[in-house]
């Protein structure tokens, strides 16, 4: 009968523990499944290394790279979706999508359905030309009567007057691998890209002939925008965010897909 008893006692016990143990499990896997999900958006005016694709699917790139530094860093799922630039502003009001990594605030009608994030990192526009050009340009004076590589529909604010004016002479391509070409062809005197996408190209082609010149064209932050609507708020992204600027994560990012000179 004690025999009996302390059997008993042992196989309540093992029950106990094999319910605390499935508890336990289902606890953890119910944790895992709510997870909010931070939906992510890019699209095809997202140039290469902004957003790298593969089959339709965002595989690699500066918006994927950063969103799931985000992420990681929040303890959120992380979806991208692809989407037209002209449905943006209307999916972020909606609360379709919830952030745009990249962005500024002159590119987007203001809207109290989404906020801005602090800046992400510096974009700029620079003068790229010839590193056999016999002259390094500085100032914008030593541009005249040169024939500058531009993007067709792009407007340069700091040289639109010149252009008008034709001191500077401005030659449209459709996109900026095409300046690059007709640069090496010499068919232009150099051209205005951004620092990151040509540089990204540059490394692609292993091309060393094409170098910065010191002359900034243009320079301006580059944010996130989320909406109002997304599964976590505005401060928590920028809490995310100072985190990954401070530990130099995001400028490591960059450096990756657009090496230093």
């Amino acid at each position: 009968m004690v025999k009996y008893s302390m059997f008993s006692w042992m196989a309540v016990a093992a029950l106990s523990i094999c319910c605390l143990s499935v508890f336990l499990l289902k606890a953890a896997i119910a944790e895992e499944v709510s997870k909010p999900t931070l939906i992510v958006t890019y699209g095809s005016h997202n140039a290469e290394p902004y957003a790298i694709t593969e089959s339709n699917q965002l595989v690699a790139g500066i918006i994927k790279d950063i969103s799931d530094e985000i992420a990681d860093e929040l303890d959120i799922d992380v979806t991208y979706i692809e989407t037209p630039q002209k449905r943006v502003e209307r999916y972020l009001t909606s609360g379709e999508v919830h952030f745009t990594p990249i962005s500024n605030p002159k590119w987007l009608t203001p809207n109290e359905a989404y906020g801005w994030s602090l800046p992400l990192f510096v974009e700029q526009d620079r003068l790229w030309v010839l590193k056999e050009s016999p002259k390094v340009i500085e100032e914008v004076e030593e541009l005249f009567g040169k024939v500058i590589g531009t993007i067709r529909g792009f407007i340069y604010p700091t040289l639109t007057q010149y252009f008008e004016q034709k001191q500077i002479y401005r030659s449209d391509a459709r996109e900026m691998p095409s300046n690059i070409a007709r640069l090496q062809l010499k068919r232009v005197d150099g051209f205005i890209g951004s620092r990151t996408l040509v540089m990204f190209e540059l490394a692609r082609q292993q091309d060393s002939a094409i170098t910065l010149s010191p002359l900034v064209i243009s320079e301006h932050n580059i944010h996130g925008v989320l909406s109002n609507k997304a599964p976590i708020t505005l401060a928590e992204l920028n809490n995310a965010i100072g985190k990954l600027n401070s530990s130099g994560v995001i400028d490591g990012i960059i450096e990756k897909y657009a090496p230093k000179e």
